[in-house]
């Protein structure tokens, strides 16, 4: 009795100051105490109680130790008596005194700032007693919410155990920072990563163990943890083996495997299946749980790999959870930037079709990045995704959608037509699924191609090769009627397609696209070239054709809005003029028909000609009076462009009167033609036209015109209206006026014209049924068209002394 009370005495001296323990230690005080200790431990058995003398005595020592502990000099002083280790140790032996082994597992935790101490204990097995009793914790009984005690709940007493284990756990391990922190032990953290698991293990490091016995406790299956019965079972099984074994072991080399973990794939200390079942569970560290992932992605590369079955399910369950990763972590796509060389690789794996599935879905999911897409243009691998459109036909979709993300990049979409990428769209596009949307999701991606500022114009010319410029517009601005547009037959000034035309086109396209994929596919890396395809879409031999508009139809309908007229009016200029310097020049009057009927039909296109710099080279070609059409046509589109005052200001730079005089003089039947567009011209009071005139002496040729000169010409009552207005519209110029009316006043033949009105032999419609062939109507006075239903308002009167003939 007295050694109880000696002992209990002993501690509360100790832990009421401080001084007490250190002078106990100078004394050599604790080796006494050790003696006493290791006597009456050795007489503990599993059917000691609570109020024994020896447990009361091995308390109190116990706590003495643990006061101690806190003192440096002292946990030197235990860390050299390997029998105050060894008797702790065995206390904890003894389940049936839980009170004791409270003590006993708080000593440990305070001796365990000393780096040798840790070590003691861990080679004296201390540590498979301390994870048993984690497994004796009731988390319900912490949550009931009822008052409890420990002297009427003995399972209040096993939670403490449970907790203070917890607590010696981590100190052993050096898992706390701060107050509770100790040295770290590594072969310690690497034991409890295998038993409890690395995601338990790293619970340690959190004070309150509430959440971690719990889940000991627990069945749970998350991405970090699989845990159940049978894992529980089997640590027990295994703890218990530990605690009976009389020998020292080497902790690196103790390990155990759960049977239910066997068959899971681990990566990043992930359950990568439970992951993919619960995409949405927060992952601590998404940045490094994705850096594994690529690392298993690189390691196990099947391209550099023979998989057998199991592997390759494990590499497309690793490719499943990236995805995953990435989707439920917004932002993290950034983090795989420079690994693009690896992801896009796997599109070569055309042996295993499902990890070419998986890779495109990751794909497409970091793609919604601007700074991916940079890098994906950078890294020149979008031809592996071109070449997905034939080595995986079901992933179609998902390619086209992948390709008109990227197509944001000027970089990916010259890529693109390089690698010949537009000919396997249009290939889907002519010859897709109908039912699938492929079509319809390939016109939408040629039609972001065609948008593109800098690539956009040149897939434009490569397109027109291939398909008529009315569906290559109509798919840019507006891809949705793409398809329905192919699949119908229509003829009109702009479009003549029929079941003939689909059938050649389409089948050519598919065999070209067919051949330069497997081209490509042998050089993705090199420069290839493309397919010839300016033979593939071909004109009718008796059609002419200018920027995509049929000239026979278009003159037949003069009315139709074509889409973009102001480049249909350049190059029927072009091709005009084009035609007048050849010897053979069958296109010549169509087209010249074709420019004067626009100009009719949109005479607001007048003001776009000056600009376009025609005028200059129409007023040359009609001073070459080898080919007789040539001055037909100029004197033709002259006339229409009469009409406007920009386009006589232009034509009044040139020397043009001259040459017009010229071609009067050479071919009579355009002096009706010619007299009306001088009128015109002259209209638009441009003194340097009626300086022209006067040096090269038109006014005479044109008075002696009204003397007798237009006999048998088509149209000379009009001709000669025309003419006598002209005139008098030169002798208003202020500049100039004075000397043409010196020069009119010298001819005699002018007295009979100068006074008469002649609006009666002029009409507003145009003069180009002369020139056409075409019959003119009768009329009243006139033989041009008119308007307007004949008048029945007679003429007015002509004074008696002039006569118009």
């Amino acid at each position: 009795m007295l050694l109880a009370a000696a002992s209990e005495l002993t501690y509360h001296t100790v832990n009421c100051s401080a001084l007490n323990a250190e002078e106990l230690n100078r004394e050599q005080g604790f080796i006494d105490l050790l003696g006493a200790y290791s006597r009456c431990v050795s007489v503990l058995n599993k059917s000691s109680e609570q109020t024994e003398m020896s447990v009361s005595v091995c308390t109190y020592c116990t706590r003495c130790f643990k006061v101690a502990s806190q003192f440096p000099m002292c946990r030197d002083t235990f860390s050299q008596l390997p029998q105050l280790v060894n008797d702790i140790t065995r206390i904890l032996y003894f389940k049936n005194l839980p009170k004791l082994c409270c003590d006993a597992v708080d000593c440990i935790s305070e001796m365990a700032s000393d780096s040798n101490l840790q070590n003691s204990f861990l080679q004296k097995g201390a540590i498979w007693h301390l994870l048993t009793f984690m497994f004796s914790y009731d988390y319900t009984l912490e949550e009931c919410g009822v008052e409890r005690s420990e002297e009427a709940n003995n399972q209040e007493v096993l939670n403490r155990l449970a907790k203070l284990s917890v607590k010696a756990c981590a100190r052993l391990g050096g898992y706390y920072e701060g107050d509770l922190s100790t040295p770290e032990n590594t072969a310690a953290k690497c034991l409890f990563v295998k038993l409890l698991t690395p995601y338990v293990a790293e619970q340690l490091s959190e004070e309150a163990p509430h959440q971690l016995l719990k889940t000991l406790g627990s069945n749970c299956e998350t991405p970090y943890m699989v845990w159940d019965n049978s894992t529980r079972a089997e640590l027990s099984d295994f703890l218990d083996t530990m605690c009976n074994h009389k020998e020292s072991v080497n902790l690196e080399t103790i390990g155990l495997t759960f049977s239910s973990h066997r068959n899971e794939l681990i990566v990043g200390n992930i359950f990568i299946r439970v992951f993919n079942e619960q995409p949405h569970y927060t992952i601590k560290n998404p940045k490094g749980f994705l850096s594994d992932l690529l690392e298993y992605i690189k390691t196990n590369n099947p391209l550099s790999n023979i998989l057998d079955e199991k592997n390759v399910n494990s590499f497309l369950m690793v490719l499943d959870a990236l995805n995953n990763l990435i989707l439920n972590n917004p932002g993290l796509e950034v983090h795989c930037i420079g690994h693009f060389d690896l992801l896009f690789s796997l599109l070569r794996v055309e042996t295993i079709r499902l990890v070419q599935h998986s890779a495109l879905n990751t794909i497409l999911t970091v793609t919604k990045n601007n700074e991916c897409v940079t890098d994906i243009a950078n890294s020149g691998v979008v031809v592996y995704v071109l070449l997905c459109f034939y080595s995986t036909p079901s992933d179609r979709m998902m390619i086209l959608d992948i390709l008109i993300t990227l197509s944001t990049s000027s970089t990916i979409v010259k890529d693109i037509l390089n690698k010949g990428g537009h000919l396997f769209a249009v290939d889907l596009l002519c010859n897709g699924d109908n039912e699938s949307g492929v079509r319809d999701k390939s016109a939408i991606f040629l039609s972001r191609l065609m948008t593109e500022k800098l690539s956009g114009p040149r897939l434009r010319l490569a397109l027109a090769q291939i398909l008529p410029l009315a569906i290559i517009d109509t798919m840019r601005d507006l891809p949705s009627s793409t398809v329905r547009l192919l699949d119908n037959d229509q003829e009109n000034p702009e479009l003549v397609w029929n079941e003939k035309s689909r059938k050649y086109i389409f089948g050519n396209i598919n065999k070209i696209s067919r051949e330069h994929y497997f081209a490509l596919r042998q050089n993705p890396k090199g420069v290839i070239k493309l397919p010839d395809t300016s033979l593939l879409l071909s004109s009718p031999s008796n059609e002419t054709v200018v920027a995509g508009v049929y000239l026979r139809l278009f003159n037949n309908n003069p009315g139709w809005n074509v889409r973009r007229p102001k480049e249909f009016l350049s190059e029927l200029l072009d091709t005009c003029i084009s035609s007048m310097t050849k010897e053979k020049n069958d296109k010549l009057e169509i087209v010249t028909m074709s420019i004067v009927k626009l100009l009719e039909a949109q005479p607001h296109l007048c003001d776009q000609v000056p600009a376009l710099g025609h005028i200059p080279r129409l007023c040359f070609q009609l001073s070459l009076l080898s080919n007789p059409d040539v001055p037909k046509s100029v004197l033709m589109i002259m006339h229409q462009l009469s009409l406007n005052e920009i386009c006589v200001g232009c034509i009044s730079q040139t020397e043009c009167i001259g040459p017009i005089k010229k071609a009067m003089q050479a071919n009579s039947s355009l002096i009706c033609v010619s007299s009306e567009t001088l009128s015109r011209m002259f209209a638009a009071k441009k003194d340097y036209l009626v300086k022209q005139a006067l040096d090269v002496d038109l006014i005479s040729y044109l008075v002696g015109l009204l003397d007798g000169r237009l006999d048998g010409v088509e149209g000379s009552a009009r001709a000669k209206a025309q003419i006598v207005k002209a005139l008098k519209t030169m002798s208003s110029s202020l500049s100039y006026g004075s000397l043409v009316q010196s020069q009119l006043d010298k001819l005699p033949t002018w007295s009979s014209y100068k006074d008469q009105n002649h609006d009666l032999f002029i009409s507003s419609a145009p003069s180009m049924p002369y020139l056409m062939g075409v019959q003119s109507t009768g009329g009243y006075l006139t033989e041009g068209r008119s308007n307007s239903a004949t008048s029945n308002i007679p003429p007015p009167l002509i004074k008696k002394e002039f006569s118009p003939y």
